[in-house]
């Protein structure tokens, strides 16, 4: 496998250690190797207007090394709103079935990764079923909202939702995914009130079906499934986690009721 050292090397000329973000003649940069991504960061730039990471050109006047992208990072102190606005761009649309087949197979790996877990850790039962028919239900309301044949848009969002720019516009922290997602992880992760949530949406009117995706997602508890498969989870941590986002997920089931209608949920 290339190292970033040969990369950097090879096609910047820039002789380093083997790190993504470096400083080199007094400028910051950052390599990524996320290409998926990458490939769409020209448009992510137009809809920012202002970005911290800016592409920088190879000695062969190209954007792509190796599978390999070099940014220049500049900080220029934008307001984080106009990134969380952006995030109601469309870039394009995926099918709900798809959704639904990452879901279940994310679903059947946590299955298979907790047996091995709970035979160390029986008090994690309690949280591992909570979680796993979260998961369950959020599969439901998909069912409910959407049938197979359907698309929903997607647009820029990110796997890590802060007040901290450099990691909030950092390439490697973006993904393509529901309308309006990262302001739900805000809100679930009580980093913005509901009155918040309400301005954006205020602002930003979504079609029923986007709010629909966004309750189902909601729902599914993604965070809980990463840190079982990586080994990362902390008990203590689950639970203040699980109390506090069960009430955000209660009160955003009756704010979206506003939009949409909304099935009967007896037991969350």
């Amino acid at each position: 496998m290339v190292s970033s050292v040969n990369i950097l090397q090879a096609y910047y000329h820039i002789p380093l250690k083997d790190k993504m973000f470096f400083t080199y003649k007094g400028e910051n940069y950052y390599l990524s190797n996320n290409i998926y991504i990458c490939k769409n960061y020209n448009l992510y730039l137009m809809i920012t207007k202002q970005p911290e990471f800016r592409i920088v050109e190879n000695i062969y006047h190209q954007y792509v090394s190796q599978d390999h992208i070099l940014y220049k990072y500049i900080e220029n102190y934008v307001s984080l709103d106009m990134y969380y606005y952006s995030s109601f761009k469309i870039v394009k649309s995926v099918s709900v079935s798809g959704i639904k087949q990452s879901w279940i197979k994310l679903l059947e790996d946590v299955k298979n990764c907790f047996s091995s877990i709970n035979k160390q850790h029986t008090n994690m039962t309690v949280y591992h079923y909570y979680y796993y028919y979260l998961g369950f239900l959020a599969i439901e309301m998909l069912n409910y909202y959407f049938d197979c044949h359907e698309y929903i848009d997607v647009g820029f969002q990110h796997n890590i939702c802060s007040f901290d720019s450099k990691t909030y516009m950092n390439p490697d922290n973006l993904k393509l995914t529901a309308i309006g997602e990262d302001l739900i992880t805000l809100y679930l992760n009580n980093l913005i009130s509901l009155k918040e949530l309400d301005s954006y949406f205020q602002k930003n009117i979504l079609v029923s079906k986007q709010y629909a995706i966004l309750l189902c997602k909601a729902f599914f508890p993604i965070n809980y499934y990463r840190q079982i498969l990586m080994n990362s989870w902390d008990q203590q941590h689950l639970y203040q986690y699980l109390t506090c986002q069960l009430q955000h997920q209660i009160e955003l089931y009756h704010y979206i009721k506003k939009y949409i209608d909304v099935p009967s949920i007896y037991w969350i």
